[in-house]
C-alpha cells in the first residue's frame, strides 16, 4: 500500500513542478525538483543498516553495487550539489525539470 502512495505522491510532485514552471516562467521564476535515490544519512545508517548482521550488510552492499550503475548509494553532498546547480545561474534556462539524482538506479 505504501508503494502506491509513494508513486502517487511522486507523480503529483512531478506534475506540480511542470505546472508551476509553465505558470511562473513568464515571470522569470524557475521551478525544478530533485528526485533523489537512497542517501546514506545517519538515519539510514541507524534505522536500516544498524539492525543488520555483518553478513546481511555484505549482501546489502552486493545488492547496491548490482542495482546502481555507479555502484553506491548517494551522499547528502550528492543531493546538495544537484540543488546548488539548479539554484545557480548555470541552470538559468532550466525549468520544469525533475532531476533524478540516484546513481543511475532509474535507468535499470
Amino acid at each position: 500500500m505504501a508503494v502506491r502512495f509513494y508513486s502517487a505522491t511522486r507523480g503529483a510532485v512531478n506534475a506540480m513542478t511542470r505546472a508551476l514552471a509553465s505558470e511562473l516562467g513568464p515571470s522569470g521564476v524557475r521551478v525544478n525538483a530533485i528526485a533523489p535515490g537512497a542517501v546514506h544519512t545517519p538515519t539510514y545508517e541507524h534505522a536500516h543498516l544498524g539492525p543488520m548482521s555483518p553478513e546481511q550488510q555484505d549482501i546489502h552492499d552486493q545488492h547496491v553495487r548490482a542495482a546502481y550503475p555507479l555502484g553506491r548509494i548517494g551522499t547528502p553532498e550528492d543531493i546538495a550539489e544537484a540543488a546548488a546547480y539548479l539554484a545557480s545561474s548555470r541552470a538559468r534556462w532550466t525549468t520544469g525539470t525533475v532531476l533524478s539524482v540516484d546513481g543511475g538506479l532509474t535507468v535499470r
